[in-house]
């Protein structure tokens, strides 16, 4: 394989010291988590307004694999 001599210059549109993420790590991180969470009403209903919002948006269509493909997986 070929590789690129181009030198690379590292952006100068977003400066990495002046962004920053913080999180408090109290979110949870899959719906194992959710169920086991004292808060876990909340959080249901949270994501099941998400999911009609998106229905309501028309974000996608849901179709039916065709026989000769496969999904692909995701997180």
């Amino acid at each position: 394989m070929r590789r690129s001599t181009r030198e690379r210059i590292p952006s100068t549109r977003y400066n990495l010291d002046k962004y920053v993420t913080l999180t408090d790590k109290r979110e949870s991180q899959s719906y194992e988590e959710v169920m086991a969470d004292s808060h876990k009403v909340e959080w249901v209903k949270a994501m099941q307004e998400e999911i009609k919002s998106l229905h309501e948006d028309h974000t996608y269509d849901l179709v039916e694999l065709p026989k000769e493909r496969k999904a692909l997986k995701n997180k």
